[in-house]
């Protein structure tokens, strides 16, 4: 008899894995919270980043930490009635800036991000490729020179890694990018990047998918797991619980929990992002737009221009600072004087942040019927496709092309 897997997230890394699962044979179940709300998945900035293989923090950057916190403009905010609670996830992060980490942390990503992008289109249709992806790079727009400077050694050792990088003048980066118009010292044009036509889309496109291979889904907010030797319990609020054989957790932000049912205390939390999305905007452009002292990413997708990003450390459950999405739109002006601020769809989502900035994907140590795809922080989106290979793989094969212990869940 087939064995019953339950997927818990139905965000994009769910899908994909519910979907590769399927299409392997086997019976799968898809739960969520709700299958309506603009989850993470379709809340992001579009761009499959895989040249993106160094970390977000650095020994350097951790010291501007504090003085960002102090500074009500920037990007990046913490709740000061959630401080408390983050000091355990900061030690972690402190931590895996060491230095001696870094050729691990970067050789980790890399195996993940080589086939990122083909593990995509492994999954799309050849004739809905065009449509939902376009291989158009990403610009990094530089308003100061002391920021440009900084960022020399990242471009020198993406270079080392062959990711290729272009220095653009400010006067050629208006004549490329529709709607940019002032603010540049600089901008860098990296093509090994892809940008989705629209995230909202491509998890729509998926989850049909997902459903036409059989797919069940499930709508249910899941509050414990149990398990005994014979299967496995999903206790859902309000609801009657659902037995399996196995499980696998990609509830992104929402996982500690579950996570701490089988056994493990993990130091993942979010960094809540912001977004506004404006209909019929006056330009539109094709390529990813990252405004790097700002800390902000625009994107032109099919449904209107996104201005979002920074982050928000304050929990689950705080209420959304949309004050933020202001701030937002003020810094984008500055680049892209006829963006609208009177108009346009406001959000917040959860990103789902591990402290040394790796995702968990593998199994449960002492579980195989156990696995675990979640914690990827701002590249959800970019390694979606190439998680849900590996786990479906170790699931159906007990085997991956890839050593996924830098990934295990029990590496702290």
């Amino acid at each position: 008899m087939t064995k019953k897997i339950a997927v818990i997230g139905a965000g994009l890394i769910g899908v994909l894995t519910a979907l590769r699962l399927a299409q392997k044979g086997r019976d799968v179940i898809l739960i969520d919270r709700s299958f309506t709300e603009l989850p993470a998945s379709g809340g992001n900035a579009g761009i499959i980043a895989y040249c993106d293989i160094f970390p977000m923090i650095s020994a350097k950057l951790l010291l501007k930490v504090p003085f960002w916190l102090l500074d009500p403009k920037a990007m990046i905010a913490l709740k000061p009635s959630y401080a408390f609670k983050m000091i355990p996830w900061f030690y972690e992060l402190v931590k895996s800036t060491n230095p001696k980490r870094k050729t691990a942390y970067i050789e980790a990503k890399l195996s993940l991000m080589k086939t990122a992008l083909a593990d995509y289109y492994d999954l799309l249709d050849t004739q809905d490729r065009a449509k939902l992806i376009a291989e158009t790079g990403t610009y990094y727009l530089y308003s100061k020179q002391s920021s440009f400077d900084e960022d020399a050694d990242i471009r020198k050792l993406k270079a080392d890694y062959g990711y290729q990088s272009e220095i653009v003048s400010p006067k050629d980066a208006y004549g490329r990018i529709d709607g940019l118009e002032k603010g540049i010292f600089k901008a860098v044009f990296e093509k090994d990047s892809a940008n989705l036509t629209s995230p909202i889309k491509m998890l729509d496109y998926m989850r049909e998918k997902a459903k036409a291979s059989g797919v069940e889904f499930v709508t249910g907010n899941v509050v414990h797991i149990e398990r005994n030797s014979e299967n496995i319990q999903i206790d859902l609020e309000a609801q009657d619980a659902l037995i399996v054989d196995e499980i696998v957790v990609a509830a992104g932000a929402f996982s500690r929990k579950l996570v701490n049912d089988l056994g493990y205390d993990i130091p993942l939390d979010t960094e809540r992002g912001y977004n506004v999305t404006i209909e019929n905007p006056p330009f539109e452009f094709n390529t990813g737009i990252i405004a790097k002292d700002a800390q902000i990413a625009i994107s032109s997708f099919d449904e209107g221009l996104r201005v979002g990003g920074g982050v928000e450390f304050a929990g689950l459950d705080a209420k959304p600072n949309y004050k933020r999405i202001d701030m937002m739109l003020n810094l984008a002006k500055e680049f892209f004087p006829s963006i609208p601020d009177d108009r346009g769809v406001r959000w917040m989502g959860c990103r789902p942040s591990m402290a040394d900035d790796l995702p968990v994907i593998g199994q449960h140590p002492r579980d195989k019927r156990v696995s675990f795809a979640f914690g990827h922080g701002h590249l959800g989106m970019t390694m979606a496709g190439v998680t849900a290979k590996h786990i479906s793989n170790l699931i159906i094969d007990g085997e991956t092309d890839i050593d996924l212990t830098p990934f295990r869940v029990d590496r702290f």
